[in-house]
């Protein structure tokens, strides 16, 4: 009898120490990236040969982690996705591809007056790449960088 309750006590301990750590991580606030220093600094260009010449390599140097990545170049194009947000697309080279950027909806703004031609600067988090038509390194959660 002694045996079984201390058993029974041990999993309840157990039990709502999983649901404590459960809670935790549940409600765990994201990282900001716009705000953050950034752990990788980067040209477009360079990014998309990245994972152009060995993707596993290159998701584990820029996806793993949470990093905070800082992509410089130029802007392809600047549209809207079907949330209402703004994406924008910068040139890698005509064989490997461009870098995807959704912005995020406080950035709405600014990411509006940005135009192809433009050279940026934007940080955010690196998803991987997706081969669909075109080859496109996604990231999210972007911001404009301010001058560092």
């Amino acid at each position: 009898m002694k045996k079984t309750r201390i058993v029974l006590v041990s999993l309840g301990a157990l039990a709502m120490l999983a649901v404590g750590v459960g809670l935790m991580m549940y409600y765990k606030p994201h990282k900001d990236f716009a705000t953050s220093a950034p752990d990788v600094r980067i040209t477009a260009e360079a990014f998309t040969k990245a994972f152009d010449a060995d993707e596993v390599n290159a998701t584990w140097a820029y996806v793993k982690g949470d990093k905070t990545i800082l992509v410089t170049g130029k802007i392809a194009e600047v549209g809207m996705n079907k949330d209402g947000n703004v994406d924008v697309i910068l040139a890698g080279s005509a064989e490997t591809g461009t870098v995807s950027c959704a912005m995020m909806p406080d950035e709405r703004a600014k990411a509006k007056k940005l135009k192809a031609g433009d050279e940026v600067r934007i940080k955010g988090q690196c998803t991987g790449r997706v081969e669909l038509i075109d080859k496109q390194v996604v990231m999210i959660r972007c911001a404009l960088a301010e001058d560092e």
